[in-house]
């Protein structure tokens, strides 16, 4: 984070120069990827927990039908009024313990001795039946959401299984208010489905007006809140580029093909929320740059500054890069009392800026006797 906002001071010293914009572009784009990898723990971790929502309801299910063969057990030990089936009872106890700390469950007995279970105000375990939960799967984010079939419509596919509609028969009615006062904020399984949510928040889910549809997920809350920190970030970044890029007026042809002429445009780098550099407007020309080397600072020196501005055009991501190594010639005329140098050809495609950046590095660097660049397409 510190690397970052030292690149934002820096464009700040010197707006125009595409060193200290392609810098903020790199320390931005790094910030991105970090942040959408917090985002991606986020969504892993909904993940985590929609596994156990669905472990959870196989776990109701498997006690609803234990209570079955207890309640039968029972009742069969029972029913001459003699023996009393005290294991079997306080094996069926545990069970309700287990139930009611998963759903909002309520039981009674009748007179012999069987249990009847409802879940959310609807029968669960009654009259020796148990109504198991289903689970419906959303096709985009895979979530689970528990219902009750018996309370469901559906088609039937090709392939012979049921498409159902749940809509009315969701085993928890998410929508209302949690509260303890309201006795709606009862039950594991229920807090699991809370934290989870019911999609991928991002910074649109917390506009006015949507944000009831993530207000009671935890983890959709942080999720909407980080997606909307990266938006900013990049979109504030973006206009900090533009506004260094200023704007230039001449033909423009898109990237679809579409030509405007005497359009009014900047060229800048950008970042994207998913962490990448790409081109607002990819404006480029063809240049040439002749520069003359000193023969004496030596072969390996004069290879290493060759070497050094072919990588330099390429790191600022010039196309065509084409050195042309002319060699050792007479001069026109004597520089510094020396009569010969070193000339080199390098050809390249480019953004407007960096030119202007190569110029300045080609005036500080020790051995360059002279240098011109021209743009080929003028």
């Amino acid at each position: 984070m510190t690397d970052f906002w030292t690149a934002i001071q820096e464009l700040s010293k010197d707006p125009s120069s595409s060193v200290t914009q392609g810098m903020l572009v790199q320390r931005a784009t790094e910030f991105v990827q970090r942040a959408g990898a917090v985002y991606s723990g986020l969504s892993s971790y909904q993940n985590n927990l929609n596994t156990q929502i669905k472990q959870n309801v196989d776990k109701i299910n498997k006690y609803g039908n234990q209570l079955l063969t207890l309640n039968d057990q029972i009742r069969a030990i029972e029913s001459g009024g003699i023996e009393h089936a005290n294991d079997l009872r306080d094996a069926r106890n545990q069970i309700l313990d287990e139930l009611a700390e998963l759903t909002n469950m309520t039981f009674s007995e009748d007179r012999y001795g069987s249990v009847s279970v409802q879940i959310e105000g609807v029968d669960f375990v009654k009259d020796g039946t148990c109504y198991e939960i289903a689970l419906k799967t959303d096709e985009a984010t895979g979530f689970y959401t528990p219902f009750w079939p018996q309370d469901a419509t559906y088609t039937v596919r090709a392939d012979g299984t049921r498409d159902y509609n749940i809509d009315g028969a969701e085993v928890f009615d998410l929508s209302v208010e949690i509260s303890s006062d309201l006795n709606t904020d009862i039950g594991g399984l229920k807090a699991m489905l809370l934290a989870r949510g019911d999609h991928r928040a991002n910074y649109t889910d917390l506009a006015e007006g949507k944000y009831d549809s993530v207000s009671q997920s935890v983890v959709m809350n942080i999720q909407g809140e980080f997606d909307q920190m990266i938006h900013n970030v990049v979109t504030k970044v973006n206009d900090i580029l533009a506004k260094a890029a200023g704007v230039q007026t001449g033909d423009l042809e898109l990237a679809d093909g579409t030509k405007l002429e005497n359009a009014r445009y900047c060229t800048v780098r950008a970042i994207s929320p998913k962490g990448g550099a790409k081109s607002m407007a990819k404006i480029s020309a063809n240049y040439e740059v002749v520069y003359i080397l000193d023969p004496a600072q030596g072969e390996e020196a004069i290879a290493a500054n060759v070497a050094k501005f072919q990588a330099l055009a390429e790191q600022h991501g010039c196309s065509d890069v084409v050195v042309d190594e002319w060699g050792k010639r007479r001069l026109a005329y004597a520089i510094d009392y020396k009569t010969e140098g070193y000339y080199v050809l390098m050809s390249f495609t480019s953004a407007p800026e960096f030119p202007k950046e190569l110029d300045r590095i080609l005036g500080i660097t020790e051995g360059v006797m002279r240098s011109m660049i021209v743009c080929k397409d003028e």
